[in-house]
């Protein structure tokens, strides 16, 4: 057997068997009945709720009564799919979203392959597959999961584009990013950044203008049903959630900076938030507006205090491992051990960034300061970084086996 084909075959046992250990890992988490299965929060109630009333044919409604656009779309309309299937909706649900895990290692092992060769392309899927919170998520019900599968999409979609400048790539990758805003609100402003960031990476010519230009034409029109249905049922002409207001107004809150540790239980006891948020938040556009408009109060009157707080949740939320906060009060020392190869990850990823070329960096870049401004509005979770997780181990990769000195392109 000659030396390539010893180097593809190993390439193949590797990924294969990385691809198997987030379905190992969700049996067993299933089996046990650890907490991050299934129902985990309010959030996965919620979705469910939106879910089986789709299915139940009542629409997109939370009560079965009236419209809401309390959850963006896409994975309420995933979970009514998927319960159309035979079984146990719940049980059919995490089985199929076991497998978003073993996709995004079999792509982000693809991409590695093709542009720094097999031996990262094998640290990339090892890499992937013993992240554990990528798996976890996967097993909930939660958006989360199925926004890193779209991500991971995405961003093979966009460096390819940076390659090959194809049209059809800035079709597809501006129709996915619209579908990535349908899952969650912060696929709304990656779409809005694409059209600078493919300009940067196609060499900031006219033509990379217009590939951009066609990727925001393409993702509106992917984004447009959902508005128009939300301007005939609500009478708002918008494609974004009711529950963004309350999001803001939880992570510019001072108490963002003084107890993160409990997310944000504590803020949705206070007088305030009671009276702001009057009999169903969710449900209401009003209370979303109010909590908007509270936020902005705060901002205007304390930018200083609000930067601050903002500044102090990105390097909380980027530098700890998701699902471990609760050991911050209980075993602080355990904690503080555990952030290390967090941040190992995220110093790396740089140093891999650095040695890529545009159309790997510029996307990149894209995914992690939308990732960013999105913590530093917003409530304090490193939930919100797990979907960015497999395109940093990628870049870790990158940065470990990449000789000193060296760039590609």
């Amino acid at each position: 057997m000659s030396p390539g084909h010893r180097c593809k075959r190993s390439l193949t046992i590797v990924v294969a068997a990385a691809m198997a250990v987030p379905i190992a890992t969700n049996l067993l988490v299933s089996a046990a009945h650890i907490r991050y299965s299934g129902i985990v929060s309010r959030d996965s109630t919620e979705y469910w709720r939106l879910a089986e009333n789709l299915s139940s044919g009542k629409g997109y409604s939370y009560d079965g009564e009236r419209p809401t656009r309390m959850r963006q779309p896409a994975y309420p309309l995933f979970l009514a799919l998927v319960g159309l299937l035979p079984g146990d909706g719940m049980l059919t649900t995490r089985l199929v979203q076991t497998l978003f895990t073993s996709v995004i290692i079999g792509l982000f092992a693809t991409l590695a392959a093709r542009e720094f060769g097999p031996k990262t392309a094998m640290l990339t899927a090892a890499l992937v597959a013993v992240y554990a919170p990528l798996s976890l998520i996967s097993n909930a019900i939660l958006a989360d999961g199925l926004y890193a599968l779209l991500l991971a999409l995405v961003y093979a979609i966009w460096v390819r584009l940076g390659e090959t400048g194809a049209t059809k790539a800035a079709l597809g990758l501006g129709g996915l990013l619209g579908v990535l805003a349908l899952t969650k609100p912060a696929g709304l402003p990656l779409l809005l950044v694409m059209p600078v960031a493919v300009w940067l990476q196609t060499g900031g010519s006219r033509r990379a203008a217009l590939l951009g230009t066609l990727g925001l034409i393409a993702g509106f029109a992917v984004l447009s049903p959902w508005a128009i249905r939300n301007w005939v049922a609500t009478g708002q002409l918008t494609v974004t959630s009711t529950d963004t207001g309350a999001a803001l107004w939880d992570g510019v809150h001072p108490w963002m900076y003084s107890m993160w540790s409990d997310y944000v239980e504590p803020l949705h006891r206070t007088e305030q938030f009671l009276r702001l948020a009057g009999d169903d938040y969710y449900l209401s556009a009003e209370a979303s507006r109010r909590f908007h408009k509270a936020a902005l109060d705060r901002i205007a009157t304390d930018p200083w205090g609000v930067t601050k707080i903002g500044l102090f949740k990105v390097a909380m939320v980027f530098t700890y491992v998701p699902g471990t906060r609760p050991l911050a009060r209980s075993h602080p020392v355990l904690f503080g051990l555990l952030r290390i190869p967090q941040i190992a990850i995220l110093v790396l990823a740089v140093w891999g960034a650095i040695r890529s070329p545009s159309y790997i960096w510029a996307p990149a870049l894209s995914v992690l300061l939308v990732t960013a401004a999105g913590c530093f509005l917003g409530p304090a979770t490193a939930r919100y970084i797990i979907p960015i997780m497999p395109l940093a181990l990628l870049l870790t990769a990158v940065a470990v086996l990449r000789p000193a000195g060296s760039r590609l392109g």
